[in-house]
């Protein structure tokens, strides 16, 4: 029996896979990044879910405009096939507004 290693058990090998469609949410600045690499959409993208599918050479980038290819710079696998959410505002309370103190005088 072979020896097992921790690429064979995770089923990666270091190589990107042939195709894989992926989501990611645009940051308020209207970039994505993805297996390793940034790409700039522009603003009018700030905070919407874009999907791309990805393949050995290229990101094709389904936006609200059209789609859009980039070549890939990287040979990283995608490691996480959901969009990113918005993180939680905790609920903001009014805070008391501190008294008037009255002058300290010297004496």
């Amino acid at each position: 029996m072979a020896a097992l290693d921790r690429d064979s058990v995770l089923g990666w090998q270091g190589k990107s896979t042939p195709h894989r469609q992926t989501r990611r949410r645009a940051s308020n600045s209207g970039v994505v990044m993805m297996v390793g690499q940034k790409v700039a959409l522009g603003r009018v993208h700030a905070d919407k879910t874009v999907t791309i599918n990805v393949t050995e050479t290229e990101l094709a980038i389904a936006c609200d405009d059209g789609m859009r290819t980039v070549r890939r710079t990287t040979d990283q696998p995608v490691r996480n096939p959901k969009a990113s959410r918005p993180g939680k505002v905790a609920q903001l309370t009014a805070v008391p507004a501190r008294p008037n103190r009255p002058a300290e005088h010297d004496q």
